[in-house]
């Protein structure tokens, strides 16, 4: 959501969603076509070992990064302390 205001600055919540929908539809082409050529890639190199591109994806995903769970003013805190120290 935060490249979908950064980059395009929907001028509503409506159109938000609209540019949301449309970027997801677009993604799940995007991953339709890459594991497609995975599939052909693995039946023209059965030996070569290959993931598929969803398959791919969902690793990127789970080797983000933890979220912060810090509250706001633990935050400010934290950084108080870095910068008096």
């Amino acid at each position: 959501m935060t490249f979908a205001l950064l980059a395009y600055r929907p001028g509503s919540v409506a159109l938000l969603r609209c540019l949301l929908r449309y970027l997801r539809k677009e993604e799940l082409k995007r991953q339709f076509a890459e594991n497609t050529s995975s599939l052909i890639l693995r039946a023209l190199c059965p030996k070569m070992e290959r993931k598929l591109f969803s398959e791919f994806a969902v690793g990127l995903e789970e080797s983000a990064p933890p979220a912060d769970t810090r509250t706001a003013q633990q935050i400010i805190d934290d950084l108080r302390a870095k910068l008096e120290g």
